[in-house]
């Protein structure tokens, strides 16, 4: 039993010094890149007036942030789960998109307007090349596609302009998570062109993400707050697939929402309440199995 523990052993050592090797790579290509000073506030925000605040309130920094970024006070959508329409959602993401187009990163990056359109791009490209997400650990070839999942894809330079984005424009992190994850919901009643993944397709995502070594490694890999954000959307997006019957992945939510409920508590978030009082409903519902 000893000597076929090596044998196993021996034949993985050179899989998992590859794992190392392309993590080591990847975390040194992109920490020593030279990044575009992010924008204290955006070109369009400091022409824009800011909306008027009710008399006598106090915004709390968090909220007077969101202002700031946004220029409109925070609001959870009454229909945050179920919107009953696109178009809220998509010209949420133009507007953000647009305010990210026009300020300090655009013009320091050398990178044209286009936020908005990378989006639909990216997403294109993500259900058009699912991730691997079942394999054996013996199997080299299917580990390699699902740790380089996102270079395969969208390609280095791409993917390197989405993670300079998310590095650069981290304060419009939770507005911008908000507005994705309500187009996501939205789905068919988007219009065609500007469509979200299918929803079995956002399921594959939220479990390469949530169970597999490629989308841990990415999720770790990311500041705490948008490690945070994502992990509380993936499980919202994997519960959703589990409660209309669909987890083929045979995913179990619960170790993963422990989990995030602590990255949340941690963080700075305009709507952290929120996001922990649904996390409590998820896990409630899954402690039941």
């Amino acid at each position: 039993m000893s000597e076929n523990r090596s044998k196993l052993f021996l034949r993985l050592l050179p899989l998992v010094i590859l794992i190392a090797a392309v993590l080591i790579f990847w975390g040194w290509k992109y920490l020593s890149r030279p990044r575009p000073t992010p924008a204290a506030t955006t070109e369009a925000a400091a022409e824009t007036p800011l909306p008027e605040l009710p008399p006598g309130s106090a915004f709390a920094p968090l909220e007077r942030e969101w202002v700031e970024i946004t220029g409109a006070p925070p609001v959870w959508p009454d229909d945050f789960d179920a919107p009953t329409d696109c178009s809220t959602a998509l010209d949420g993401l133009r507007a953000l998109s647009g305010r990210v187009d026009s300020g300090d990163y655009a013009r320091a990056s050398g990178v044209s307007a286009g936020t908005f359109e990378l989006l639909l791009d990216v997403s294109e490209s993500l259900e058009r090349r699912e991730p691997t997400i079942g394999m054996r650990l013996d199997d080299g070839g299917a580990m390699r596609a699902n740790i380089a999942h996102f270079v395969i894809t969208l390609g280095p330079e791409r993917l390197a302009r989405v993670i300079d984005l998310s590095r650069s424009q981290s304060r419009m992190a939770e507005p911008l998570a908000l507005n994705l994850y309500q187009w996501l919901r939205a789905g068919q009643r988007c219009p065609e062109g500007m469509r979200p993944p299918a929803e079995n397709v956002q399921y594959d995502y939220a479990a390469f993400l949530l169970q597999t070594i490629g989308g841990q490694a990415y999720l770790r890999r990311r500041a705490p707050r948008i490690e945070a954000l994502t992990s509380f959307y993936a499980l919202l997006i994997a519960d959703h697939a589990f409660q209309r019957g669909h987890n083929p992945h045979g995913l179990d939510l619960r170790p993963e929402l422990r989990r995030s409920k602590a990255l949340i508590e941690g963080q700075p978030l305009v709507f952290r309440t929120r996001y922990l009082r649904v996390l409590d409903e998820i896990e409630a519902r899954w402690q039941k199995l």
